[in-house]
């Protein structure tokens, strides 16, 4: 069988898929209802091959509904839940453009030529444009663990400073945290730096300490960051993958299942400010935050970043794809929302967190004069009235943290 069209003239599928994307004439509902229609070939029975292709999981082919077709629509679904109008509008655009490629091999004899019907054309274009450009390319960001040995303890260092020696998914405190009444011996652990973006990109320099770095040199990592470009409206040429932007300071059994994508951060309008998106409900153990809560990172303390808004975007996205395909069929068992539908939120959510009158979960951070009798209260639930969304408390300045007297009651 002949190379996919898509797959031996790339820079052609971005050139139409562009004509499509900027037709001024062609309207939002008008797109969609062309691709939709394009992506009922994959519905017929003797294109299964194509919509359930045999790269899929022997245990997702038994459990899960997943299939080329939900994964087209989950990457669709996700952009409009992070409310990206131009990726969205990308999607469906290429959905078309494929269309009009095959259009154009049909013309051109290549269906003859290779035996296949234009139908049956157009479902291999779709299924390889899903899984090996789209799909794959995102993988390509995030399914190649870095070593948690590659992660200096200089950045470790940074991100006690910079997170208050806190995890805020499990609530528990690192071990070179100031003892107090509430942290106590049994709240402690070796909490660690936890890359957001680890993918195959990586490349680790040795010579100049911590300073590795994402880079896209070979034509499909082109490809990868086009795509980011296009779908997620952000660049992303170069991640410096041992830098507290790319890392967040994690419990292991946070860290672990943050890698497994059982939970994420979508961001919202307000800068450094996340929603936590965690459908795992009981079986994620601790005090810190749940479902829905909102956290906000300090801007800036001493000179150390807050983790990168891009790459929690890459990673919420990829998240969310992984479930509202069914790819992720595990989660599925313990939720009553078919294939994790809004699995980010619905498109009425307000992206900047929910209105007046919602609880606050706060962790409040203060200190006497000394730093060996600094405590932290938490968690603990605000006034209703008082407060206007979810979100944990980490924007205090180190200096406040050691040196401000405790407030009186």
């Amino acid at each position: 069988m002949s190379t996919p069209h898509i797959l031996r003239d790339h820079r052609l599928l971005l050139q139409v898929t562009d004509s499509i994307f900027n037709d001024p004439d062609l309207e939002g509902s008008e797109l969609y209802r062309r691709a939709t229609a394009c992506l009922e070939v994959l519905d017929h029975r003797e294109f299964q091959r194509y919509n359930k292709p045999s790269w899929i999981p022997a245990s997702v082919r038994r459990n899960s509904d997943f299939s080329i077709k939900r994964l087209i629509e989950a990457f669709y679904h996700t952009a409009q839940d992070l409310h990206l109008s131009s990726g969205s509008r990308y999607i469906v655009a290429s959905v078309c453009a494929c269309d009009r490629l095959v259009d154009t091999a049909v013309d051109g004899n290549l269906s003859t030529s290779t035996g296949l019907s234009r139908s049956e054309l157009l479902a291999r274009e779709l299924s390889m444009m899903a899984s090996d450009m789209w799909y794959a390319q995102m993988s390509s960001f995030l399914w190649s663990p870095i070593d948690n040995d590659e992660c200096c303890e200089n950045v470790r260092q940074q991100l006690l400073v910079r997170d208050a020696f806190a995890c805020f998914k499990t609530g528990s405190m690192d071990v070179q945290a100031p003892r107090s009444p509430f942290n106590t011996e049994s709240r402690q652990q070796r909490l660690e730096p936890t890359p957001i973006l680890q993918g195959a990109w990586l490349e680790q320099s040795k010579l100049s300490g911590c300073t590795c770095q994402l880079l896209g040199t070979s034509l499909s990592d082109g490809w990868a960051v086009d795509f980011l470009d296009r779908f997620l409206e952000i660049k992303i040429p170069c991640v410096p993958a041992n830098s507290p932007r790319n890392n967040l300071l994690l419990a292991p059994m946070a860290a672990a299942s943050f890698h497994s994508y059982m939970w994420t951060l979508k961001p919202t309008q307000t800068p450094d400010r996340y929603k936590v998106i965690d459908h795992s409900g009981s079986r994620m153990i601790g005090g810190g935050v749940r479902n829905g809560d909102y956290i906000t990172f300090a801007a800036k303390r001493r000179g150390i970043e807050p983790p990168d808004r891009d790459y929690l975007l890459v990673h919420a996205a990829y998240t969310s794809i992984l479930h509202r395909s069914g790819f992720s069929w595990w989660m599925q068992v313990t939720t009553d929302t078919p294939l994790m539908e809004h699995y980010l939120g619905s498109d009425e959510d307000d992206i900047g967190g929910h209105g007046e009158g919602d609880d606050t979960l706060k962790f409040i951070f203060f200190a006497k004069a000394r730093p060996e009798s600094w405590t932290m209260i938490g968690p603990e639930r605000a006034n209703r009235s008082n407060v206007p969304s979810l979100k944990y408390t980490l924007n205090l300045k180190l200096e406040d943290l050691f040196c401000s007297p405790r407030p009186q009651k």
